[in-house]
């Protein structure tokens, strides 16, 4: 968004020229700086509703509102000369000092990246009555010339993903990988839902979407902040994953008349799909389905969490002030953060489908491995010869999203560290040729069976 980058360059400046006005002797006598800090605010509203949620630019914004109503106070107190040449070193420096520190953490996250989406054959629209959810399908399939080949009811022959997205933006990251494993002649159906993540907003009313700004607050939450409920938040995200699988996959599957399916889930969708390929319901209720392939589960699921004893708290003595009283609360609440611990992750059934597993290289470190990964490494070491397992450097929280590229400062804060090789340019298609690999390795043991 270089755009983005030209405006918010042009914000620093109206913030800038009435605070250098005292010391420049050419700017006294012009009146017309007093009204920067207005337009600067102007243009900072203004980014989102162009460029849509840019957390890199909510420090910007308060800043600029706080310094129009500061600037507005002192031109009120001030003599109409002196409010031109009056200087104040201290002023200045203050200011400067947030206009710097905001501009940069702007600019310095500002994503560069195109974030178009490719074209899609069409969007299908899908309801489930029985949980009141609405689904897009995007369908991508393979081009001759400008004309999409084949109708539904030819597809039968051919390998058919279904692809389940992030939760926290499943635009153009999934896209690319939709479109390149298109281009190798897989039918792909890429399925959002209404209001849990937000897909290419091609078609699609971007009103339906609003919603799913607290579940990124939540799934950001999950992240950063590991307590009791960040985690029943993410075993939630995870059973709505699971009960959209066990809708969608049976249904598309016979739409497309396909025989040959897979399933290919990111993140708390990539749980959910492990954790339905041990279930016998499941495994009878899809015999088309041949393998799944799941990028970045954790299995959340599968923690159980230990309240560890409250023999420590604080009473505060009788009669005491109730600013004494408070302040013992707090310190409480704050101790009862780390009143939980990990006692051991639960069990799952071994897998029914021929399973691939992308994960994090975290999982073989013990300060992940122990944490937020044990249900995952216990799951990987308990069912070791019934999968296959790739890791990934740089891979963590969001990283296989639109985030890292379109929200980098929240990449930041999640802690996305590492050699960061699944944000570079040749991760797509990477992406897509392990996918690729593993559907044909199946196709290829299915006919020799």
């Amino acid at each position: 968004m270089p755009d983005l980058g030209i405006l918010e360059i042009l914000i620093v400046f109206f913030l800038f020229m009435p605070l250098a006005q005292p010391y420049i002797k050419t700017f006294h006598t012009i009146k017309g700086l007093n009204y920067f800090p207005l337009i600067a605010l102007f243009c900072t509203v203004a980014i989102f509703p162009a460029y849509g949620f840019r957390p890199e630019c909510l420090p910007l914004f308060v800043f600029t509102l706080v310094y129009y109503r500061i600037n507005s106070l002192r031109i009120k107190r001030a003599t109409p000369h002196s409010v031109y040449t009056e200087r104040s070193p201290l002023y200045f420096i203050c200011i400067l000092f947030f206009i710097v520190g905001t501009s940069f953490i702007a600019i310095y996250f500002l994503p560069l990246t195109d974030s178009r989406v490719f074209s899609y054959t069409e969007i299908e629209k899908k309801y489930d009555p029985g949980r009141n959810n609405e689904y897009f399908t995007k369908v991508y399939n393979k081009k001759t010339g400008n004309e999409f080949e084949g109708e539904k009811a030819a597809l039968s022959g051919r390998p058919l993903v279904l692809v389940i997205p992030p939760l926290t933006g499943s635009g153009f990251i999934v896209d690319r990988v939709c479109r390149a494993l298109s281009e190798q002649g897989i039918l792909v159906l890429n399925a959002s839902r209404a209001g849990l993540d937000i897909p290419p907003e091609k078609g699609v009313d971007i009103k339906t979407y609003y919603p799913v700004i607290p579940e990124y607050i939540k799934r950001l939450g999950s992240s950063v902040w590991k307590n009791p409920d960040t985690y029943k938040a993410a075993c939630f995200f995870e059973k709505e994953r699971m009960a959209d699988i066990e809708f969608l996959l049976p249904l598309l599957t016979k739409q497309f008349k396909s025989n040959e399916v897979y399933l290919l889930a990111y993140d708390e969708g990539a749980s959910a799909a492990i954790l339905l390929s041990g279930s016998d319901n499941f495994f009878e209720n899809n015999p088309a389905l041949k393998g799944i392939i799941a990028v970045g589960p954790r299995l959340y699921s599968n923690f159980q969490l230990e309240e560890l004893r409250h023999s420590d708290d604080e009473e505060p003595q009788e009669g005491a002030h109730f600013f004494v009283k408070k302040w013992i609360e707090i310190k409480n609440r704050i101790k009862s953060i780390k009143r939980y611990k990990l006692a051991h992750t639960g069990k799952s059934a071994s897998p029914r489908f021929p399973l691939l597993v992308l994960a994090s290289e975290r999982t073989g470190n013990p300060r992940y491995a122990e944490g937020e990964y044990a249900a995952l490494v216990s799951f990987l070491r308990e069912h070791a010869r019934d999968m296959s397992v790739l890791t990934m450097n740089g891979a963590g929280a969001y990283a296989y999203s639109d985030v890292p590229e379109k929200y980098p400062v929240i990449s930041a804060l999640a802690n996305i560290s590492g050699n960061r090789s699944w944000d570079n340019k040749e991760s797509v298609s990477n992406t897509a040729q392990l996918i690729y690999r593993f559907v044909e390795q199946q196709r290829t043991l299915e006919k020799e069976q």
